[in-house]
């Protein structure tokens, strides 16, 4: 029975709400319960759902020996790091204005990718660059009640951030030959591990009377910010292409303004309205940027490197003008046919 047509795009609204809304609801979770038993309690069992998820889908859930370290790693960056950066930054702002912030990432991680590859960043990749920067700027000394809070709140969400992107640049670049789902679970369940060692040592004792807003709080991250929505998103990416749902995942960081003014029964500033228009800007010229290279073979495709000595054992994979994560979905279908893969990026071998 083939799936509705409307069946991605109602996901894709899912999505924007569930994610959307939760930057309020992790605000109030942090106001009794401290970002790091908050985290630890919440992304532990997430990251197992999702790992029974691809299970009961029959995906393996096997993680090559020498893999585990680079995704430790990548688990401090996008999970441990990224998640308690912006929990402490939600102790003294708004989520709809760390929504803003943090969903900078995009250019942080492409930055990432231009300092991996020793090149440097494309006129667009540096005009996104100014209008994130524009962005950050209009948020933080266009509204008085902004710049009167510390810089720390702010600062820690944009450096969150930035871990994110630099996480994501390094799974893109050190290529785990397991679906996305199992790859965000691991890496859930990993970055957990140091949360709760620091949670349990030093941070337990700062929780504070935690009440039903509180206890939702974190079952709203385990079943459906940590766990439904994210099995939702990798739905929607296996029927749209990846570049039309990420971009779709900047309606998170509008519901998070629009979550806001309900909340404060005030409407936007223009300096909110402005951020926000600028940081999706920058967001779409960074996702877009692949598209609009020079291919020396044409758009959308795939070449081959096949290097054999007596067998035919490994593949270089080029892909000249396609994003990574269309490459990403071509090399783990190969990999399933047990072939040794290593993914070059045109741009490491020119």
């Amino acid at each position: 029975m083939r799936d509705s047509p409307l069946l991605p795009w109602i996901l894709l609204t899912g999505i924007a709400f569930g994610w959307g809304l939760n930057w309020e609801i992790l605000r109030t979770g942090v106001e009794e319960i401290p970002p790091w038993v908050f985290r630890g309690v919440s992304s532990l069992p997430a990251g197992l759902i999702l790992l029974v998820i691809a299970k009961l889908g029959k995906q393996s859930l096997r993680i090559e020996r020498r893999d585990w370290m680079a995704l430790f790693i990548a688990s401090l960056l996008n999970m441990m790091l990224w998640g308690v950066l912006i929990l402490y930054g939600l102790t003294q702002m708004t989520g709809g204005r760390a929504a803003v912030l943090a969903f900078t990432m995009p250019v942080w991680a492409a930055l990432s990718d231009s300092m991996f590859s020793r090149k440097l960043p494309s006129r667009r990749l540096s005009l996104a660059l100014l209008m994130g920067t524009g962005g950050v700027l209009l948020l933080w000394t266009g509204d008085p009640e902004t710049r009167a809070l510390s810089i720390w709140g702010p600062l820690m969400v944009i450096l969150g951030g930035a871990c994110w992107g630099l996480g994501t640049s390094l799974v893109k670049r050190r290529g785990f030959p397991v679906s996305p789902l199992v790859l965000t679970g691991w890496m859930q369940v990993l970055g957990t591990i140091p949360i709760l060692l620091v949670a349990v040592i030093w941070d337990w004792e700062n929780i504070g009377s935690p009440g039903m807003a509180q206890y939702f709080s974190l079952a709203y991250n385990i079943l459906v910010a940590g766990s439904l929505i994210y099995w939702a998103y990798f739905a929607v990416v296996q029927r749209l292409s990846v570049m039309v749902s990420t971009i779709s995942t900047l309606a998170v960081p509008l519901i998070a303004v629009l979550a806001d003014a309900v909340m404060e029964a005030s409407w936007p500033g223009w300096s909110d309205t402005g951020a926000l228009v600028l940081v999706a800007l920058a967001v779409i010229l960074t996702l877009t940027e692949s598209q609009n290279r020079k291919s020396i073979i044409g758009d959308d495709s795939i070449f081959f490197f096949i290097l054999t000595r007596r067998k035919l054992m490994k593949l270089k994979l080029i892909y000249p003008d396609i994003p990574f994560w269309r490459a990403e979905t071509s090399r783990i279908a190969l990999f399933s046919g047990m072939l040794n893969l290593k993914i070059f990026d045109l741009q490491e071998i020119s």
